[in-house]
């Protein structure tokens, strides 16, 4: 089960390199990051679960919502409508004041919803503004923007897990003891070379599909995408990984193995994309200040 949900997850991204656009991106990225904030509400990081409570389901799905249109608002509509989504956000905020916290019975359940709520914020941040920079990736560069760097954290994940079994004998960090010092210099290694020849590939004219075309360069250095493809190899094998270790805080944190059994053989949505924390928004930084600098 485990290798066909690999194989489904890899059709996915093909299917959609080969038919896909901003706006079917956007819409998958939007559902897939739907799916991520539900599992991140339901983890429970609170000591009498009050998010397991109807009233405080209600008040996060309505936040959610909120948060979704005003994000489209502002993806597709240049936020033409945004004193509507903050008037909504403000009811709101209004709503859960007196209908969460003032239904509080001790000063310790108020402190949790407080918490849950300071909780439920961070993870709409996270959520919803990974589909916004992926969208102005592909409008601005081109799709090569969003499959490659997804490529990258992927093949970084899984050099990882090959080389920590084969060479991994240091632990690297605590939070995440499969994690070795030989995993995560071997990945890097792995990733970037990854990196370097996918780019080459892509020069190549039988691949103008993934060739991102940039319309002004300064620096001679920046000619070429394959040095693109190793400064950013180099990112997403040093930091993204990062975002696992966060990953794996939260599971500890909460006793739970995985964020959800969704995926047969892999857990939830999260512990698929928990690396992809900062790669959009890195991506999209990179290209605007890097890549198409004028």
């Amino acid at each position: 089960m485990r290798l066909v949900a690999g194989m489904i997850m890899g059709s996915l991204i093909v299917a959609l390199l080969l038919c896909g656009n901003d706006k079917s991106t956007f819409a998958l990225m939007t559902i897939i990051q739907a799916k991520v904030f539900h599992e991140l509400r339901r983890i429970g990081l609170t000591i009498d679960n009050v998010h397991r409570e109807k009233i405080q389901i209600y008040s996060d799905c309505g936040l959610f919502s909120v948060a979704l249109l005003g994000l489209i608002d502002v993806v597709w509509f240049r936020g033409s409508k945004m004193l509507v989504w903050f008037m909504l956000y403000t009811l709101w905020f209004v709503f859960w004041v007196i209908f969460v916290l003032n239904q509080a019975s001790s000063s310790s359940i108020l402190g949790q919803h407080i918490a849950h709520q300071s909780w439920i914020h961070l993870s709409i941040l996270y959520t919803l503004t990974q589909p916004a920079f992926i969208h102005w990736n592909i409008a601005n560069g081109g799709l090569f923007w969003f499959i490659f760097p997804c490529f990258l954290v992927i093949c970084n994940d899984c050099s990882a897990y090959y080389c920590g079994n084969r060479w991994g004998k240091t632990r690297l960090i605590s939070l995440s003891p499969s994690k070795t010092v030989g995993g995560f210099v071997g990945a890097l290694c792995i990733t970037v070379l990854f990196g370097y020849i996918t780019c080459t590939c892509c020069m190549h004219e039988h691949y103008r599909l993934l060739v991102c075309f940039v319309n002004s360069i300064n620096l001679e250095i920046y000619s070429n995408i394959r040095y693109h493809g190793v400064i950013m190899a180099l990112y997403a094998s040093i930091f993204a990984p990062f975002g696992g270790f966060l990953a794996s805080a939260l599971k500890r944190a909460t006793n739970i193995k995985d964020f959800a059994g969704w995926i047969p053989g892999h857990g939830g949505i999260v512990d698929r994309v928990d690396c992809q924390l900062f790669m959009a928004v890195f991506t999209y930084i990179y290209y605007q200040f890097i890549v198409d600098m004028r």
